[in-house]
Formats: structure tokens, sequence, C-alpha cells
């Protein structure tokens, strides 16, 4: 899932929102990247093993230059 936010703020409430749905997700692994050079951002595995889920949703974001955008994948 990926959407647009504007802010730190709405990344985590998106992210909360997320948590809640589906009851039997067990990770939440995201990246997101805020600001005209993306200069704002924060990766996440949440229980992945180290650098194998969010570091690699930064680097698609990265890539393709986009910015004020939060990418999630739930297992």
């Amino acid at each position: 899932m990926a959407c647009w936010i504007k802010s730190v703020d709405e990344a985590k409430a998106y992210l909360e929102v997320l948590r809640k749905k589906p009851h039997d997700a067990r990770h939440h692994a995201y990246a997101y990247r805020i600001g005209p050079t993306g200069d704002a951002w924060r990766t996440s595995d949440d229980g992945e093993p180290a650098n194998n889920a969010g570091p690699p949703i930064l680097g698609a974001l990265k890539s393709r230059e986009v910015t004020n955008c939060l990418g999630v994948i739930v297992r």
C-alpha cells in the first residue's frame, strides 16, 4: 500500500489505522519520505529480519524520486 502524506504526523496516523486491520497481520514494514527532496524519512522492519523490509521500500521511493509518500507492506 502506498499513500500520499504531508507530514510525519500524517504518516503515523495512517500507520495507526493500518495496524488495526487485518487482525492477523504480524508485521507492518514501512518507509516514508517527506519534503521536496525527501530529507525527512524513516524506515521500519517491524519485526522482520533487519534491513529486509523497510530499507528496500525506501530504496524504491528514492529510485523513483518519490516524496511525500508512505509505503507499507503488511504481512
